[in-house]
């Protein structure tokens, strides 16, 4: 059966490193119209984003350019309201530009908006692959991102050890992030205070979360409260976490014991005063039903509940499927 891509998508291609700025990034716009007379675009700057798009004609080879219903647009970046539709063939691939050996990170934004008037949001799924490896599986019933981090075999778009990856907590951030990082608000929970600070937090120079991203926190209500956060990716089985703490206060002791899918030795915490500490798995985890877990416990000497700032979770994306041939 034909796959049918109906999704706007946002291709962010960047060298890993110094991802601040155009320098090294390829953002296209998918559905954006060609110039009919030199099938070329000149392409805009997002004034929201400060991203530099360009059309993605230049490519795919095939599809249809269309754009989400007028009803759907409120609230969308100017990238997000055409799409490319593929109503033919079993794999539709974007060949973008590499350099071999280098490391990249690869972002695609789905989003259906009923371009085709239909409301057909409930019925329509397609995989993403990078090269032959299967990545991810994208459900046209919310507005999405599909993230991976992989490094380039040849000189355009190949696998060598990719690795995907989901962020939470904080609000959607462009483009401040020294690594491109987006990061949404967490869900919250009854048993969760939110906390915030107006002073700067100081970056760790290996994570480099950003400061406004440190700013906000969430607390337990009492020093009895677990913050628990769970999350679940079925296509994943191995994965990496990492926490990142950073106390407003520093006129009483927070301490609190940090587990990771409630492995042991889990490590105790006493988060840096408006600087940002981290605590992470030092090697690959496995997980068989695809759950994760995040847990925080007070130590009984703290006279204040556990706090969480931001954190992030990687998962393995198999390369089972090694490329046979290189081609420049």
């Amino acid at each position: 059966m034909a796959l049918l891509v109906r999704f706007a998508v946002l291709v962010v291609l960047a060298a890993a490193h110094g991802a601040v700025g155009q320098t090294g990034f390829l953002s296209i716009d998918c559905g954006l119209e060609l110039d009919n007379t030199t099938s070329t675009t000149r392409g805009y700057k997002d004034p929201d984003e400060g991203i530099f798009y360009v059309a993605d004609g230049g490519y795919v080879d095939g599809g249809e350019n269309h754009r989400v219903a007028a009803d759907q647009e409120k609230g969308h970046f100017r990238s997000d309201l055409t799409v490319r539709s593929f109503p033919s063939g079993v794999r539709n691939c974007y060949a973008l530009p590499t350099v071999a050996g280098t490391k990249y990170l690869v972002r695609v934004v789905a989003i259906y908006g009923n371009y085709d008037g239909k409301n057909s949001s409930s019925s329509i799924q397609f995989e993403l692959h990078l090269g032959v490896n299967y990545w991810d599986t994208v459900r046209a019933d919310g507005d999405e991102v599909y993230e991976a981090m992989f490094v380039a075999w040849a000189g355009w778009l190949g696998t060598g050890v990719p690795r995907q990856h989901r962020r939470r907590h904080a609000v959607r951030v462009v483009p401040d992030d020294p690594y491109d990082r987006y990061w949404w608000q967490m869900r919250s929970d009854p048993l969760w205070m939110n906390k915030s600070t107006g002073s700067t937090i100081k970056q760790n120079s290996k994570f480099a979360v950003p400061s406004h991203v440190m700013q906000t926190a969430v607390e337990g209500v009492s020093n009895g409260t677990i913050i628990k956060v769970t999350r679940q990716d079925k296509t994943a089985n191995k994965f990496m976490i990492f926490a990142h703490f950073a106390d407003f206060q520093d006129s009483e002791l927070r301490r609190f014991n940090v587990s990771i899918n409630d492995i042991e030795p889990s490590l105790q915490i006493s988060p840096p005063y408006l600087s940002t500490g981290t605590a992470s798995n030092t090697e690959w985890y496995s997980t068989k039903n695809g759950m994760y877990t995040i847990t925080l416990v007070a130590t009984s000497a703290s006279k204040l509940p556990p706090m969480l700032n931001a954190f992030e979770i990687y998962t393995l994306i198999p390369n089972d499927n090694p490329m046979t041939f290189e081609t420049n």
